[in-house]
């Protein structure tokens, strides 16, 4: 093979390696946009009343932030997050996983509680939430059979 041949087959390479990596970045970055625009308005909204009553239900803007919040955790794997639904009192955020988690099941909450739960920085989100409860399920096939943890809200 020539050495202009393999020059040129060198640099097409390189181009296409910088195609690719810009395309990411791209996408990267529009889901990234995507998710501040959808916490927007939510953030601008006045925070939930603390004398709220937890049966009274959560507005669109308060489960965008959670969604929000979990979407974000979760672009990447195996795992894929599936919304978050109101409930009988509480928010319910859904995660589907592709197989049973090998532990205990009270070591698999403290998991949830530990890694999966939005941390205290998620500020506005825990305002919004105030004292209603956000549960935390994983799934494999069917929602109504999940291993679930309460996640305790850091600001209360």
């Amino acid at each position: 093979m020539s050495h202009s041949r393999l020059s040129y087959m060198l640099i097409n390479s390189s181009m296409t390696l910088v195609f690719i990596f810009l395309a990411s970045l791209l996408v990267v970055s529009c889901t990234q946009t995507m998710a501040v625009s959808a916490n927007a308005p939510a953030a601008q909204s006045n925070f939930a009343n603390p004398n709220r009553d937890v049966d009274e239900g959560v507005d669109q803007n308060t489960l965008k932030l959670v969604n929000s919040a979990f979407y974000q955790a979760f672009m990447l794997g195996d795992w894929r997050y599936q919304g978050a639904e109101w409930h009988d009192g509480r928010i319910n955020a859904y995660i589907k996983i592709p197989e049973p988690l090998d532990m205990a099941y009270s070591v698999q909450q403290r998991y949830l509680r530990q890694s999966i739960c939005p941390s205290a920085e998620q500020q506005i989100m825990w305002q919004r939430l105030h004292r209603t409860p956000l549960e935390v399920h994983l799934f494999i096939q069917d929602k109504t059979d999940s291993i679930q943890t309460n996640c305790p809200n850091p600001l209360v």
